[in-house]
């Protein structure tokens, strides 16, 4: 799998851990009967921080797998 097909993966990945996220926040503010609006920055503050520890380990992989083969073909 080439770098950028991984990369598209995980950024798809991550569009739908969003949107999950979003349905949770969306049920949570209902159950406990406040306005979405009141924890949608929170919301965004947490999942933009799962996206970006998402990535980071994905590049992490990458960076180790790119080694991997360098090394190999060496």
């Amino acid at each position: 799998m080439s770098i950028g097909t991984r990369i598209a993966f995980v950024a798809d990945h991550s569009f739908c851990e969003i949107k999950s996220l979003k349905e949770r926040r969306a049920k949570l503010a209902e159950s406990i009967g406040v306005d979405e609006r009141d924890i949608e920055a929170t919301g965004r503050e947490l999942a933009l921080r799962y996206v970006i520890s998402v990535l980071v380990k994905k590049i992490d992989e990458l960076h180790e797998a790119i080694s991997q083969t360098a090394d190999d073909e060496n």
